[in-house]
This record gives C-alpha cells, sequence and structure tokens, in this order.
C-alpha cells in the first residue's frame, strides 16, 4: 500500500515585527477514503543576521553574528472514517550560529506529540476543529553552551479551520485561528492565518500570511535578561526561539 499521500517542501522567507514565527508553517490536511494511512514531510530553512522590530525597523546582529537552520517536520496521519484524523509528530533540527568568535552547531530532536482533528463538511466549505499537544525533547539551561533549538516548553495548540474546496480540488482557500498555550513561563499566543494551497496527486504546493500575538504575558516581561541572555550567548542575538512576548508578521511559500 502507497502510504506517501504527499511530500511538501517549504523554503520560508518571513518578515517579522519584534520577533520570528513559533514552530512550522502549517496547512489544512485532507482525508483520503482511498488512502486512510498517510505521510507528511514538510522541510523548512531559515536564515537571519538581524532582528525585526515594530514599524518595520530592524538590528542587525553584533559583530556579523548570524543564526541559521534547517528543519524537518514529519508525521504519520490515520483517518479511519473521513471526519476523523488522528496525527502523530516528530520534528528534529540542524542548527548553526555565531557569537562573536564561537562558531556552534548541534543537530537534535525537538519536538514530538499528538494531534486529533473532526472534520465537518457543508457542501464545497470544510470546518476542521483540531487539538495538538506537544512534548519538548531538548531543554534550556541558564548556564547551556549549546544551540536552543526551540523554546523547550510542553504547549497545547487548540485549532480552528474554515476551508472552501474548489469542486475541481485543484485548491482549497483556507482561514486559521488557533491558541498556543506554552509552559516554563513563556507567553501564549493567539495566531491567525490566511491562504491557499494547490493540490496536485504528488505535490501540494501553498502560500499563507500569518499574524499572531500575545494574549498571556512572559513571566519575565520586566526581566527580559534572563532569557536574552541566553540567546544572546548561544544564538547570535536571534529572536527566534526563546523570545519575550513575541509579534510576528510572516508571509510563507
Amino acid at each position: 500500500m502507497k502510504i506517501f499521500k504527499r511530500f511538501i517542501f517549504l523554503g520560508i522567507l518571513s518578515f517579522f515585527f519584534s520577533s520570528l514565527s513559533i514552530g512550522e508553517a502549517r496547512f489544512p490536511k485532507s482525508s483520503s477514503k482511498k488512502r486512510p494511512l498517510s505521510t507528511h514531510l514538510q522541510l523548512e530553512y531559515f536564515n537571519t543576521v538581524s532582528n525585526y522590530k515594530l514599524l518595520g525597523q530592524y538590528d542587525d546582529l553584533d559583530d556579523k553574528n548570524f543564526f541559521n537552520y534547517v528543519a524537518a517536520y514529519f508525521s504519520i496521519d490515520y483517518s479511519p472514517i473521513h471526519w476523523f484524523n488522528v496525527e502523530t509528530f516528530f520534528n528534529t533540527m540542524w542548527s548553526a550560529s555565531q557569537t562573536g568568535k564561537n562558531l556552534r552547531n548541534k543537530f537534535g530532536m525537538t519536538y514530538t506529540g499528538l494531534g486529533f482533528t473532526f472534520l465537518q463538511k457543508i457542501y464545497d466549505f470544510q470546518i476542521h476543529y483540531e487539538l495538538r499537544g506537544g512534548v519538548p525533547l531538548h531543554s534550556i539551561a541558564k548556564n547551556t553552551d549549546e544551540i536552543v533549538l526551540g523554546d523547550g516548553s510542553y504547549f497545547i495548540n487548540p485549532n480552528l479551520w474554515f476551508i472552501y474546496q474548489y469542486p475541481s480540488k485543484l485548491f482549497r482557500i483556507f482561514y486559521n485561528i488557533n491558541f498556543l498555550y506554552r509552559t516554563h513561563s513563556l507567553s501564549s499566543l493567539l495566531f491567525n492565518s490566511f491562504g491557499v494551497v494547490f493540490q496536485t496527486q504528488f505535490i501540494n504546493t501553498g502560500f499563507s500570511t500569518e499574524l499572531f500575538l500575545p494574549i498571556i504575558q512572559d513571566a519575565y516581561s520586566q526581566t527580559p535578561n534572563i532569557r536574552w541572555d541566553i540567546t544572546n550567548k548561544v544564538n547570535g542575538g536571534s529572536y527566534k526561539f526563546y523570545s519575550i512576548n513575541p509579534t510576528s508578521l510572516s508571509f510563507t511559500g
């Protein structure tokens, strides 16, 4: 049985206001009566030499510092019936950074978790009710000398998707709103995204824009150096991960 339903390669170029996106860009999933078991692979490349601030301003990282990574997001989906889907996911990452004269690199596992999705169809429209939860496979110590590959927190992520499926199934237009609750005193975020996915038998391509804002403040909002001292040391000063109250507007393809 062929279980490879689709292979998605995403090169991500993002423009941010104060920080960068949390985790991978996501697109709505589709179930298949013929292939209840499917695998999904999403690759992401990221590189930064500056941090964006409000109103389009940005600060260069000090002393030609940089932070980059290649991440692989792998998931297995099982749809026993057309309106219900179970997902298990597993994320890995290779990263490199430079802070002053110190060049670091690291490969590691970042997250694993489960997701459940209920699908409701009304003519050419679909509503997906989704709940995901993740367990970090790495931790962040205050005295760490290794690259930070993520936020190192547990998370719960309820999602609501509104999808229009063009009758020919050539493309799907979607709107997604979701809430990301994170432990370890990190801020919790509200996401809004809008996009389109073009579908063929072997590959899907997608484009989206996403905005997220903190709605529960970071416990260290008044003392941000507790987090910044770590990322300035090992991630070249990049705010990609482990940042204070990130706000982001991103464009993904």
